[in-house]
């Protein structure tokens, strides 16, 4: 695995040399922090949550499930986000 160039900080940026193995990498206050995949019991409440959350939404906003966003060098990726547009689709 390649260390970022600030061996101390690791920034959104690292994230695209890590390798897509099944694991969920976010960058947090330039840590890296790895998290296995959710349980079921997680994955069922988030489920729910995001049919209530569509249901409740105002027109022009959108709620994504598990996309990263970019906050300065982190990012966090949100089990739901609810956001305003435009939405690159395929950024």
């Amino acid at each position: 695995m390649r260390v970022p160039a600030s061996a101390d900080r690791w920034t959104a940026a690292d994230l695209d040399h890590l390798p897509e193995n099944g694991l969920r990498y976010e960058v947090l206050n330039g840590q890296l922090v790895v998290n296995a995949a959710p349980k079921p019991i997680h994955q069922r409440f988030v489920l729910e949550l995001g049919e209530r959350l569509k249901k409740a939404l105002p027109e022009g906003l959108h709620m994504l499930p598990g996309v990263g966003v970019l906050i300065g060098d982190d990012e966090p990726i949100p089990d739901r986000l609810v956001c305003a547009g435009p939405i690159l689709w395929d950024a």
